[in-house]
């Protein structure tokens, strides 16, 4: 069953993904499944809290006195009160507050939730 998993997959950029075996049955191989589960969250969670904030705007728009108010969802890095950021080639701006469903936050993860 694993090499017509494999074969199956072999064009598609899940042709290196790990396969493992489960019995719905038996229950066999379902810790191997939860520590594999375990370790791709871990690497997932380093890679997207390395590099440079990523986020992905729902929309963007300014408020007399110059203050520009952008939502949308956090997909690499984090981002927390105060912190400086730039939006495109804009002058740098402050995350001065944040929210995530509808309460206060001071500091927000990648794929926090709207």
């Amino acid at each position: 069953m694993t090499a017509e998993i494999r074969a199956a997959l072999s064009d598609s950029g899940l042709g290196h993904a790990p396969v493992i075996a489960v019995s719905a049955v038996t229950g066999e191989g379902i810790e191997n499944l939860r520590r594999a589960l375990a370790t791709a969250e871990t690497e997932t969670a380093a890679h997207n809290n390395a590099g440079l904030l990523r986020l992905a705007v729902d929309r963007s728009f300014t408020l007399s006195g110059a203050v520009t108010v952008v939502t949308g969802m956090v997909l690499g890095n984090r981002v927390k009160l105060d912190d400086t950021v730039i939006v495109r080639a804009d002058p740098p701006a402050c995350a001065a507050s944040m929210r995530r469903t509808g309460r206060p936050q001071k500091r927000l993860p990648a794929n926090a939730v709207r």
